[in-house]
């Protein structure tokens, strides 16, 4: 499977998933470059601009955390599905 080349720097194979201050700091970030031309170690930086969605996986039944620049969509035992709600692209 391929990666188109304008989302290489936002894939990451292994999916590495940040922690809740990771991604807090990642939203002031700016949008990542591929590290070796394929893919980006830190592919959710700046993510309320490039995505519209956050999934957030937590122990059963554990917090639904406040997550600045997005709102609980859908909140399930294991799962949290958040809306982006700032610095979203204008749709066309």
């Amino acid at each position: 499977m391929g990666v188109r080349p304008e989302w290489r720097a936002r894939h990451l194979p292994a999916g590495r998933r940040p922690d809740l201050t990771a991604l807090a700091e990642a939203a002031a970030a700016p949008s990542p470059a591929a590290d070796n031309g394929l893919w980006a170690q830190n592919y959710y930086d700046d993510w309320p601009s490039a995505f519209t969605h956050v999934l957030y996986m937590r122990g059963e039944d554990g917090p639904a955390p406040d997550l600045a620049g997005a709102a609980p969509l859908l909140a399930r035992p294991d799962y949290v599905l958040y809306a982006v709600t700032k610095n979203q692209p204008a749709s066309p």
